[in-house]
């Protein structure tokens, strides 16, 4: 499996014609290597999966660590923040690096 940079180096390269990658990497990836003027993040995305949080059940404090999670998710949702996070990085996503 490749990682973001090598995926979008194939399509610069004309190795490839597109590269499947998460926007938020390909935008951050994109805008630190200088790809601005050579590739574009295709909108609307082609599919949608939803990222998950993982702790290894052998790890001491993993209920501690998961629940504690979930409780600050469901706060921060509640409070409206979640939203306005979400709506930062959309609108960073969305628009092509400089």
């Amino acid at each position: 499996m490749l990682n973001v940079h090598s995926c979008l180096e194939h399509v610069k390269k004309h190795r490839a014609d597109i590269a499947l990658v998460d926007k938020y990497a390909a935008w951050f990836e994109m805008k630190n290597n200088g790809y601005s003027t050579e590739l574009t993040i295709w909108q609307p995305a082609l599919i949608k999966h939803p990222l998950h949080i993982g702790i290894s059940k052998e790890h001491p404090d993993a209920e501690y660590i998961i629940t504690s999670f979930n409780k600050g998710l469901e706060q921060i949702k509640r409070s409206g923040e979640y939203d306005e996070i979400l709506a930062r990085y959309e609108h960073l996503a969305s628009a092509q690096p400089e």
